[in-house]
């Protein structure tokens, strides 16, 4: 059985940060990675640091000129991103294709962005809109930099994206066994002005942000029962195409 050592519902951030920064501590948001990431660390046991206290589950929305700023709170639940109308419809779809619905009803944003899981639909989605990550609740940084190192030293407490409505063109194709699997290679596209960014899953550690068509090549997928690497190379070559080719209509 997985050794817990400890167990604390800390009501302050700076409790939190305190708690989170001692050995073989485990944060927890939704909890849906708390069992098999208390298992890792069996041999030496674990604290968990549970933030469900810390209300950080808001959503808001500061409106400038053309351009609209999302803040989304480091708790709020995969559901809620599904269901809320003023957020793009884009990530709002990627949030529905992440989980079953039980699940998304539990896991948070924040801990989709800490698991960093090479395989996240929305992960991907939020790299696309350039998404920015607050740490401990006042440092920022570009979530293409936290996804270079994975554990990030600290608390996520908030996203933030920057998006304009007016001129954002988005694509999204995937590859599955199934229509709700999750996909064995997908690719996801931005376009506002003259700058797009695509982002592919299942081709790297991480969902992997491409910033020329020439990034093809230094792709390096594991391959695994659904797919060998050549597949999955394939599959992201013609992915790529496919919505590059979408958001330049």
């Amino acid at each position: 059985m997985p050794s817990v050592l400890a167990y604390h519902r800390p009501e302050s951030l700076k409790e939190a940060i305190e708690l989170a920064s001692q050995p073989n501590t485990l944060v927890i948001g939704g909890g849906t990675q708390a069992v098999p990431a208390t298992l890792k660390q069996r041999d030496n046991g674990v604290q968990i640091v549970d933030l469900q206290a810390l209300n950080l589950v808001d959503i808001s929305f500061l409106n400038e000129a053309r351009k609209k700023q999302i803040i989304i709170g480091s708790m709020v639940r995969l559901s809620e991103i599904e269901e809320e109308t003023e957020l793009p419809e884009t990530l709002r779809k990627l949030a529905r294709r992440e989980l079953p619905s039980a699940l998304r009803n539990q896991a948070t944003v924040g801990g989709t962005v800490a698991s960093a899981n090479p395989e996240s639909v929305l992960l991907a989605g939020l790299l696309a809109y350039a998404a920015e990550i607050e740490i401990n609740g006042e440092t920022w940084a570009n979530l293409e930099e936290v996804l270079q190192n994975p554990s990030p030293s600290g608390i996520i407490t908030s996203l933030r994206i920057t998006i304009d409505e007016e001129s954002a063109q988005t694509s999204f194709h995937s590859v599955c066994r199934t229509p709700m699997d999750t996909p064995i290679v997908s690719a996801t596209a931005i376009k506002i002005k003259d700058q797009t960014r695509v982002v592919l899953t299942g081709v790297g550690e991480t969902p992997v942000l491409l910033h020329k068509k020439k990034d093809l090549e230094n792709l390096d997928p594991k391959e695994d029962f659904r797919g060998t690497r050549a597949y999955r190379l394939h599959l992201a070559s013609v992915l790529y195409e496919r919505v590059v080719m979408e958001v330049s209509q």
